[in-house]
């Protein structure tokens, strides 16, 4: 039997849905996958309690680690880590945060774990990632990677285009190291979806309305002030249509979009609803959705949306060009006339979504990336003369 520990920092976000969903799918007579994971930050959405209350495979919450750097509990939650992942004697250890990827690499290299694994979900390294603290903390968690990726078997990449920034750019590993799996997703209620523009009744909207979705959380990387720019460019260029821009998320960056909407002038034009479990309807409610941000790993908006026929615009960051393909438009990151420009051509653009949305189902379907994932693993067992 294959003993697989995937370690997450906390039950939220993008990369935390795709980590259990990878454990789930890798469960089967061959193979046993556990999910290690610490504490969620005040900002993640409560909703996502739930992955913590009913987890479709075995776990074990480490509380004390915890997204920021706290010294005291990172001690703690190392020893923690080390205790739980003796008991479980993993064979494979596959890191997907940060702090986890610190934690849990130094724990296997204390105990002799046969393959250690980094998957980076996005790049936290560009400039002003971190705000203010940026030329503070960056140093300090690029020369972390830098020294745990000497004892890290293999490196994942989730787009072929990061491959250069985790080599190159930022020099986190060589390339040897290196391979690119797509992020999984479930997408069949994505799938499912029909065009049914519900949002315009519940937002007392007018019929014609044409409704554009951003679904991000109101945090740096996701540059909602670029978003807000775009929106007030797309409204002097064509004054006309009946644009509405409906804004999905929380954040600590919350308030001041608000203040930021209002100074803009378009709050008639402009609605927050909030953390949305609904996502799927939602895209389906919405004629385009796209993203303004300064940083990406694989934006799941994108493949999700794709995936519900909708269209999409985003800024050419991270792995988002991997993700679009031929399939929506690209923009250059931090020019809100250029995503502007980009949303009115996306809308004259003619697009199969037929078609697309059944090739994106092929190419991020969660079967097929454990498979690719479980052959990585058993690889580096093989070489090592350490396969069970």
């Amino acid at each position: 039997m294959l003993r697989v520990a995937h370690t997450i920092t906390r039950l939220a976000g993008g990369p935390s849905y795709r980590t259990v969903m990878l454990a789930q799918h890798m469960n089967n007579e061959e193979v046993t996958s556990w999910v290690f994971y610490g504490s969620r930050d005040k900002w993640d959405p409560q909703n996502s309690s739930y992955l913590e209350d009913a987890l479709p495979v075995p776990s074990v919450y480490i509380p004390q680690m915890k997204r920021n750097i706290y010294p005291h509990l990172d001690l703690i939650a190392l020893w923690k880590m080390v205790r739980e992942l003796r008991k479980f004697n993993p064979h494979v250890i596959h890191t997907h945060e940060s702090k986890d990827g610190l934690l849990a690499r130094m724990a296997g290299m204390i105990l002799g774990t046969p393959a250690i694994l980094r998957t980076y979900h996005g790049l936290v390294y560009y400039d002003n990632f971190f705000g203010p603290k940026t030329a503070l903390i960056r140093p300090l968690f690029l020369n972390l990677e830098r020294l745990t990726n000497h004892f890290t078997d293999r490196v994942v990449s989730i787009g072929a285009s990061l491959e250069p920034h985790i080599t190159d750019l930022f020099r986190l590993t060589v390339p040897k190291k290196v391979i690119t799996i797509p992020n999984p997703f479930l997408l069949e209620p994505f799938l499912k979806t029909r065009k049914r523009y519900f949002l315009r009744q519940e937002l007392n909207l007018p019929a014609d309305a044409v409704i554009l979705t951003v679904v991000a959380n109101f945090q740096p990387p996701k540059d909602h002030p670029n978003v807000i720019d775009a929106f007030a460019h797309l409204m002097r260029l064509e004054p006309g249509t009946p644009w509405h821009l409906c804004l999905v998320g929380n954040g600590p960056l919350l308030d001041a979009i608000k203040a930021k909407v209002q100074a803009a002038g378009v709050s008639d034009r402009v609605h927050f609803l909030g953390y949305r479990s609904d996502t799927a309807a939602i895209y389906g409610s919405s004629h385009l959705t796209f993203l303004g941000s300064s940083t990406e790993g694989t934006p799941g908006v994108v493949v999700e949306s794709l995936a519900a026929g909708t269209r999409v615009v985003a800024t050419d960051v991270g792995a988002t060009r991997d993700v679009i393909r031929s399939f929506g438009t690209l923009v250059p990151p931090r020019d809100s006339l250029a995503l502007a420009r980009g949303i009115l051509q996306e809308m004259k653009t003619r697009r199969d979504m037929t078609a697309i949305r059944r090739e994106i189902s092929s190419i991020h379907d969660v079967t097929s990336v454990a498979e690719q994932t479980l052959a990585l693993y058993r690889q580096i067992l093989r070489e090592k003369g350490k396969l069970p």
